[in-house]
């Protein structure tokens, strides 16, 4: 049977307390003072049919899954991203600069901390950029309907849920940093 972004979103709800990024919404409930209307990472509202954010991503920098299908083959992604693509719940886009700001300080400050991750970025008129090796997200990329991915691609015969909440894991001390800002 193959994967769905719903089930994968379970699995990891379901994993995810035996990991750090298990009190993402109890972290996020003390820095915005705010009830949490979840405890799972993924709520049934921010999961779709091709990719997921974290219950409150949107004005965030968001924990994020997703589903890529070319040529017949099923990829996945999981990281953390940046959705400069306006909606509902994020109209300026723009809100999000300051926070890709603070995640740049975080990655010179922590040199090596991400290792194996991965950056690209998609928009409607350009569709992927590639994979390239991490770095500082660069300001061209910082503009409205532009997605910023930092994380890890696989084929769907190599999911292991455990390897992505040990990844998210990596990347909670950045979520952290970039959050509490």
């Amino acid at each position: 049977m193959k994967l769905t972004v719903d089930s994968l979103a379970e699995q990891i709800n379901d994993a995810a307390l035996g990991y750090e990024v298990g009190g993402l919404q109890r972290f996020r409930a003390r820095v915005h003072r705010r009830r949490a209307r979840t405890r799972k990472i993924f709520h049934k509202a921010t999961i779709f049919d091709h990719y997921a954010f974290h219950d409150g991503g949107r004005t965030e920098l968001q924990y994020n899954i997703g589903l890529e299908e070319e040529d017949g083959d099923r990829w996945w992604r999981h990281g953390v991203a940046f959705s400069f693509e306006r909606s509902q719940t994020l109209s300026d886009p723009s809100v999000l600069i300051p926070k890709v700001e603070r995640f740049n300080a975080w990655l010179r400050a922590n040199p090596g901390a991400l290792k194996g991750f991965k950056i690209s970025s998609w928009d409607a008129e350009r569709g992927w950029s590639g994979e390239k090796p991490l770095a500082a997200i660069p300001k061209a990329w910082m503009e409205d309907g532009v997605f910023i991915f930092v994380g890890k691609r696989w084929q769907e015969s190599e999911a292991d849920v455990g390897r992505i909440l040990r990844d998210f894991d990596r990347l909670y001390p950045a979520y952290k940093f970039v959050e509490s800002g």
